[in-house]
């Protein structure tokens, strides 16, 4: 159930130290990754796919041009 889980939510701007974010992802256990429209391409440099996307996808043009990488995304 997601009430189970931890919920990890990015939003798009400045990502910061992508080691730190790996080494404290690492230590969570059952999570979802929420991603707020833009802040998946920060994970996709880290090749980790978020669980979710949300937003108006105005920020979302490198998923949306790796076709394959992100089935769930939608580019129209």
């Amino acid at each position: 159930s997601i009430m189970d889980k931890n919920i990890i939510i990015l939003s798009n701007g400045r990502f910061g130290d992508p080691v730190f974010f790996q080494k404290k992802i690492a230590v969570i256990e059952n999570y979802l990754i929420i991603c707020c429209d833009g802040a998946a391409h920060h994970l996709q440099g880290l090749g980790i796919k978020p669980d979710i996307i949300i937003g108006d996808m105005d920020s979302i043009f490198i998923i949306t041009k790796s076709p394959g990488k992100y089935p769930f995304a939608n580019s129209e």
